[in-house]
């Protein structure tokens, strides 16, 4: 069985060839989907609605090709067997459904190759090339731009965070999602901040607002840093985390 992302987590998708978005263009950038690896965030077949295309793992290295109103268009491209596909209802010969979900594959190989995504039965695709009993295949889908990010999600990791002045202080909040397999208790974050010239304003620490802090929990957070004013409308921040204990090292003392 695998473990889904909930639905305010959805990452979603649609064959955008045929759509009207308007979307400016972006030279393929390398991004990252936020979540757990052990973990499947759904693809939906368009903008709100809950019909599954496929799926990703969080931490997965996806392709950015363009943004539109708070949304990301991610590219994939693999090969798939020809066996595996249908024509669609138009008998449109560019595109096909896939029909049983499986993996895009990076080579026409079901042996020397690595998946690229998964797709879901019924995903509409658009055939590139034909090799043998294999179709090269283009997957476009866009995603929600919070359930994207432009580094590798962190173990703990800040999914956003705001900040504003507090007389002779910073305070900054935001929400830290739980990405390792780990219950974490009382956890606190240490945050360091600077201003847009570079000059360091401090740090502060603060707990989050989970005693206990569970595999794919999200949890809010404030922190103080004091004395820190800034010159400047922006900052930039960086931060770590440590926890009383871990759910395994709790394990191991009950096992001693």
């Amino acid at each position: 069985m695998r473990s889904v992302i909930k639905a305010a987590l959805f990452i979603c998708v649609m064959c955008v060839y045929t759509g009207s978005h308007a979307a400016e263009k972006i030279d393929g950038s390398t991004c990252y989907v936020r979540g757990r690896t052990s973990e499947y965030v759904v693809l939906v077949d368009s903008p709100g609605q809950k019909v599954e295309a496929g799926f990703v793992k969080g931490g997965d290295k996806v392709t950015k090709v363009s943004e539109s109103s708070g949304w990301s268009a991610l590219f994939f491209k693999g090969w798939i067997k020809a066996k595996n596909t249908t024509q669609t209802e138009s008998n449109d010969a560019t595109y096909v459904v896939v029909s049983k979900e499986q993996e895009l594959l990076s080579k026409p190989s079901s042996i020397f190759s690595l998946p690229v995504v998964r797709v879901a039965k019924s995903a509409k695709i658009k055939i590139i090339e034909t090799k043998g009993d294999w179709l090269n295949v283009e997957f476009l889908g866009w995603a929600r731009n919070d359930n994207i990010s432009k580094t590798p999600p962190k173990p703990i990791d800040m999914i956003k965070w705001t900040w504003g002045r507090s007389g002779n202080s910073i305070q900054i909040e935001g929400i830290v999602r739980n990405n390792t397999e780990q219950t974490h208790r009382l956890m606190t974050l240490t945050i360091s901040a600077k201003d847009e010239n570079g000059n360091s304003l401090g740090s502060g620490s603060g707990k989050i607002g989970r005693q206990y802090f569970k595999p794919g929990e999200q949890a809010s957070f404030v922190v103080f840093i004091d004395g820190a004013v800034p010159e400047t409308d922006s900052i930039s921040i960086d931060y770590t985390w440590e926890s009383v204990e871990t759910d395994m090292e709790s394990d191991k003392r009950s096992n001693n």
